[in-house]
């Protein structure tokens, strides 16, 4: 009898332990599943429609700008004066903002343009002189490449590397109207305060890039009034009907 009653000691120490073990395991908490994500910049996430679209359907989008919206400014905060992002690690402008008030455009007004004396990121050796043919049939002939302000001269910017990019002569002001691209914006802030309104106007510029190219695809600008009369949220295509271009280098090559 004892025999047995040690036996079956032990097969209940066995059987408990199997118990205990398997207990353990049900009980164990998961780990999280941890994925390494590759972070862009701020504005990455927006109009993510165009980031697949090649320069000839870009440029066909109105007077290369298009209207997205009313203003956004979820991803920057915009705060009195004027800010400028920092350069990334390719020297490449990110962001500005402004508050730009009635003050602003009258001193700008008033004084002479600002000479700009320092390239874009991305500048080429040589700015070829080109024809560009807008989709409306109207023609440019000149430099391709224009230092283009992210908050304008006109509207207090400055003519520094923070605040320039290398933006085609469309990207900076649309057609031969001289209306459109970045432009656009900028007059109906300028138009704004000509015509006695006092603002302020809250105006934010961000910059996208694809991967480590130096020159912008797009570029997101808001801007919004204190009386609401502008209430913008546009993308303006750094492009050029009827030519392609090398994001990396600069270089235009005409595709017809």
């Amino acid at each position: 009898m004892k025999k047995v009653t040690i036996l079956s000691l032990i097969l209940l120490s066995v059987i408990s332990l199997a118990a205990c073990s398997t207990n353990k395991v049900k009980n164990k908490t998961k780990e999280p599943k941890v994925e390494n994500k590759v972070k862009t910049s701020d504005n990455s996430s927006e109009t993510k429609t165009n980031e697949s679209k090649g320069n000839e359907s870009l440029s066909f989008k109105g007077n290369y700008q298009e209207v997205l919206g009313e203003a956004d400014f979820s991803n920057r905060k915009v705060e009195d004066g004027y800010h400028y992002g920092d350069l990334d690690n390719l020297e490449r402008p990110t962001w500005a903002t402004a508050r730009i008030t009635k003050a602003d455009y009258d001193r700008e007004k008033d004084e002479k343009r600002e000479d700009i004396k320092v390239n874009p990121t991305g500048w080429p050796k040589k700015n070829p002189k080109v024809t560009i043919t807008h989709p409306d049939g109207s023609t440019y002939t000149g430099h391709f490449w224009n230092r283009s302000h992210m908050i304008a001269d006109s509207l207090g910017g400055e003519p520094i590397k923070e605040n320039l990019v290398t933006g085609s002569r469309p990207q900076n002001v649309g057609g031969r109207k001289n209306d459109g691209g970045m432009a656009y914006l900028e007059t109906k802030v300028r138009d704004y305060f000509k015509n006695g309104n006092e603002g302020p106007v809250d105006y934010s510029v961000e910059n996208h890039y694809n991967g480590d190219d130096l020159l912008p695809d797009y570029t997101i600008v808001n801007a919004k009034s204190s009386d609401g009369k502008i209430n913008e949220k546009v993308v303006v295509y750094n492009v050029a009907n009827g030519w392609e271009i090398n994001y990396k280098t600069a270089e235009v090559k005409e595709t017809k």
